[in-house]
């Protein structure tokens, strides 16, 4: 069983975190549709103004 790490999201995991959104979005037929790029994902994860919130396991 491997023991992972639950941590909240840091800066260096945004290019992992945008590659995940795409092939979900390619498997869900609906690449065409993405418009999230790393300095959108910056944005919502990371400005004053916090948008989202998420956790990396």
């Amino acid at each position: 069983m491997s023991t992972g790490l639950i941590r909240q999201i840091r800066p260096g995991d945004i290019d992992e975190v945008l590659e995940l959104v795409r092939e979900l979005a390619e498997y869900e037929q609906a690449a065409d549709q993405l418009i999230a790029t790393p300095e959108s994902y910056q944005q919502l994860f990371f400005d004053a103004n916090l948008a989202v919130f998420a956790i990396v396991i």
